[in-house]
């Protein structure tokens, strides 16, 4: 089967190319001036109004269709926070020290990509997700509203989107409840699986988008909480992994990601 690892960056100009065709790097942005060895390119997402620089990296997470459409297995990754090959590898972050051996290093990065390529084999009902991350004293509600409190409007209308979007029944609890009680989540918008988990979980995604067009121009945005719609995201990306292990539709294997400071 034809798989493709996406590796979204904001920072084209610091990042050393992977090799292809199994590793591709998505440039997202609209200040960046591309690299040699660097062909995808992403400014905003079709349809959507959100400024491309609330997203994070989501924009590259939707260019799947157009850059890599016979896909069949997709992994999705952030240029920071990549899947490692070893299932029992624990997760680590680098200093900056570090950085120049690791994430600056193309012969490393290319040995990354060649273990990921040579080692991971998934089923096709398997999805990858990154171990989940507890969050001690907080839940997913009081996480998000202590760190990004002047967008948690914007965070109840999506939960609430979400459960329209779903479908989720009457008497069912809610993406807000569901959020209010769970202190893990799979963070940082990151996955591998067949191509089937990939375009429905986006399609209620980029529903939920939708929908919240009207509320963009009065979300108040400060200094360090710009990338609104990612953080947002990994958190309805929680509540669908735990809505698909109730229906046990899908098979999840947490893996350890290596942290590129």
């Amino acid at each position: 089967m034809k798989t493709t690892f996406i590796v979204a960056s904001h920072q084209a100009r610091t990042l050393t190319p992977l090799p292809a065709p199994f590793y591709e790097v998505c440039v997202v942005g609209d200040n960046h001036i591309l690299q040699p060895g660097y062909q995808y390119y992403v400014d905003g997402i079709p349809g959507l109004n959100i400024p491309n620089s609330a997203y994070s990296e989501i924009p590259a997470l939707f260019s799947v269709p157009k850059y890599f459409p016979e896909s069949e297995i997709v992994g999705f990754m952030h240029y920071r926070r990549l899947f490692t090959a070893i299932p029992d590898h624990p997760s680590f972050k680098t200093n900056r020290s570090a950085q120049g051996n690791l994430a600056s290093n193309f012969e490393n990065r290319a040995n990354m990509a060649n273990q990921l390529q040579n080692r991971l084999r998934i089923a096709s009902d398997e999805v990858i997700i990154p171990k989940a991350l507890h969050l001690s004293n907080w839940t997913l509600y009081s996480h998000f509203s202590d760190m990004h409190p002047t967008l948690l409007t914007a965070f109840i209308f999506a939960c609430q989107t979400f459960d329209e979007k779903y479908g989720i029944a009457s008497g069912q609890q809610s993406t807000l409840e569901f959020m209010q009680s769970c202190n893990r989540g799979f963070f940082w918008n990151s996955f591998i699986s067949p191509r089937k988990f990939y375009d429905d979980w986006c399609a209620l995604l980029y529903s939920v988008f939708q929908e919240m067009q009207p509320l963009v121009p009065s979300i108040p945005i400060v200094e360090g909480q710009e990338r609104w719609a990612g953080y947002v995201a990994e958190r309805l990306f929680t509540r669908y992994v735990y809505l698909m292990i109730d229906q046990n539709y899908w098979q999840f294997t947490e893996r350890s990601m290596v942290f590129l400071s």
